[in-house]
């Protein structure tokens, strides 16, 4: 018999016990899951518009202590940490303000008169969304309570079963944001969390459950390519599966742009520790502007401070792990090999990698090709708008995107041609609306299936109801 056992999280930053959690046993997990599947205590639209009030409420309370948890337990500095709640509190306000405009409490009547005709006008015809029965989401590590919430929240409106399981390297905050949930009045029979050391046996453990009807995964490419074998491998293999598999995304700076708002946009590339499928990992610089660019760049680099997480004027933390660093210092030491010329930081202590600027690296190499989760800004140097289409849409992912131009045209012809599901004019390709859609192509995911409404339409399930 399996007995479950304790997940033990410590800080990468100076390797101190942040917590404990249980490590749920398969047996335990698929139990859950079976559980929860069973549950028909649901609250109604008034009890879950109190509850998300509740909920908003608590989370403003508590937002320095959840922020303080997120950084301990994952590195990233304090500034990060606060944004990340904030972010968190906006959804859960906006969920509130989109269940109000709801008509209908347990279903929605969607109105396709206008997309579909009845021939026989003695036959009528409902379109009737109605939550699935089960949902199990699964949250990666870098945006520790953002992912979770993200996961969670757009359930308020969909209504459906839910099971989470976070990433076993940061679960302290997603445990913290349940208990929250629970102490604002949603029921434990139907949101459930289970966290596990092992993330492999965790997903065959929810896969052994025949009621699960959707998986909603934000992970890596690697990993997501595990989920899918596994569930193409169960008893469930036409399972909904919504993935988010990281991006690589690339800052266009054309020689039309305006180089100091150029270099500030930039800085994205350092956001979070780098640490964001949607924060700027490659530099495509016109090499008309690329020297100016660089001498705005790197003395707005040189200022960030890094390292310790918890001082409150760090503007970089650490990276998840020491093996994480030591990849991303691995990649640079190979761009540099070939070419690349580091001309700021390439430091690294531990999980903590000093904010890094490497010029003229080739698009070949494995900093740039892969989605490198740290914070460097590679730079590339392009000859074209021609040359840097070229470089975005040979990449296997298609995320997000963006260019700096002061050409509206030039603009509007580069998003045309780029192949990345969310796309910024003079912004950060990360930049996004809590109910925008989100989503990527080819290998960053199956299309758009976040913000908030997207995100509740895959939990829930459509029927057609014919009145003769």
């Amino acid at each position: 018999m399996e007995i479950s056992e304790q997940l033990i999280v410590h800080s990468p930053y100076d390797n101190e016990l942040v917590g404990v959690v249980k490590d749920y046993s398969s047996r335990e997990i698929t139990d859950i899951l079976k559980k929860v599947a069973q549950n028909t205590e649901k609250l109604d639209k008034t009890e879950r518009l109190s509850a998300i009030k509740r909920l908003g409420n608590i989370v403003q309370e508590q937002k320095q202590v959840l922020a303080t948890l997120i950084s301990k337990e994952s590195g990233l500095c304090k500034k990060d940490s606060l944004y990340e709640v904030g972010r968190t509190e906006a959804l859960i306000q906006l969920s509130h303000e989109f269940l109000i405009n709801t008509d209908s409490d347990e279903q929605d009547i969607v109105d396709i008169s206008d997309r579909f005709r009845v021939n026989e006008s003695h036959n009528m015809m409902d379109v009737i969304q109605t939550p699935v029965n089960l949902v199990a989401a699964i949250t990666p590590f870098n945006h520790p309570i953002n992912q979770v919430s993200h996961k969670v929240v757009p359930n308020f409106l969909a209504n459906a079963n839910m099971v989470l399981k976070p990433s076993e390297k940061t679960p302290l905050s997603a445990v913290a944001f349940f208990k929250l949930l629970y102490e604002a009045g949603f029921p434990s029979s139907q949101y459930q969390i289970v966290t596990s050391s092992d993330p492999v046996k965790a997903l065959e453990a929810m896969l052994n459950c025949e009621q699960l009807e959707v998986l909603a995964y934000t992970g890596s490419l690697r990993n997501g390519h595990k989920v899918a074998q596994a569930i193409a491998q169960s008893q469930n293999p036409f399972l909904h599966q919504v993935y988010e598999l990281g991006g690589n995304s690339a800052l266009y700076v054309s020689k039309k742009a305006d180089i100091k708002m150029a270099a500030t946009i930039a800085l994205g590339a350092f956001k979070n520790s780098g640490q964001r499928c949607t924060s700027i990992k490659r530099l495509l610089i016109h090499e008309n502007i690329a020297d100016i660019f660089l001498d705005e760049f790197l003395p707005l680099v040189e200022k960030l401070q890094y390292g310790n997480p918890y001082d409150e004027n760090t503007d970089v933390g650490c990276v998840i792990s020491n093996k994480s660093a030591m990849c991303i210092e691995r990649r640079v030491n190979n761009a540099v090999r070939n070419g690349g010329n580091v001309l700021l930081g390439h430091y690294k202590k531990g999980a903590v990698y000093s904010p890094t600027v490497i010029d003229n690296v080739p698009k070949d190499a494995e900093l740039v090709v892969e989605e490198t989760f740290g914070p460097v800004a590679p730079i590339i140097r392009v000859d074209s708008m021609e040359d840097a289409l070229q470089i975005v849409n040979n990449s296997k992912y298609g995320l997000a995107g963006a260019i700096v131009t002061e050409d509206e045209k030039e603009a509007k012809s580069y998003f045309s041609r780029i192949n990345v599901g969310q796309f910024s004019w003079n912004g950060q390709p990360g930049f996004r609306f809590e109910h925008s859609p989100f989503g990527g192509f080819r290998m960053s995911g199956n299309f758009q299936k976040e913000g908030l409404l997207m995100a509740a339409d895959n939990y829930r399930k459509i029927r057609t109801f014919y009145t003769h």
